[in-house]
């Protein structure tokens, strides 16, 4: 286990009860479990907007197939960039609609220029990536 530092940190009394009702509602243990997440998210967020750091995403959308041959227009990019894409699943939702879950990976513009091409196509009703960095460039102790 890495040697930890301890701190004391000041908050006002609102602040802080506001920071309690949030660590019970997420089920953490104490508050040092939270802000070493808290801390891990904001770096890693700060990689994700340097060039050439490595990211997953997870690409959803909501497409209409037969619109504008949308599903066809849309294998053809992750076919296109197969060093990037991981893995795709294709799910009917109804007689028009498909739900497509994308799984990403490569250097964070690579992810995110496919990302934007699939969102741009004719038939994509809706788009979302969510990126995960791969390196946040700090030691990750597993359950903190």
């Amino acid at each position: 286990m890495p040697y930890l530092d301890r701190f004391g940190v000041s908050m006002d009394a609102e602040l802080l009860a506001a920071f309690d009702r949030y660590l019970a509602a997420r089920g953490y243990r104490n508050r040092s479990e939270a802000l070493r997440d808290l801390v891990r998210q904001q770096l890693g967020e700060a990689r994700l907007r340097e060039p050439g750091q490595p990211a997953a995403g997870v690409l959803t959308l909501l497409c209409a197939p037969a619109e504008a041959d949308a599903g066809e227009r849309v294998r053809g990019l992750l076919a296109a960039e197969a060093t990037v894409v991981g893995a795709a699943l294709h799910f009917p939702v109804s007689s028009d609609t498909e739900l497509q879950v994308i799984v990403l990976r490569g250097a964070v513009e690579a992810v995110e220029s496919l990302a934007d091409r699939v969102r741009a196509t004719r038939g994509v009703r809706y788009a979302h990536l969510g990126l995960v960095p791969l390196e946040t460039g700090v030691h990750e102790a597993a359950g903190g």
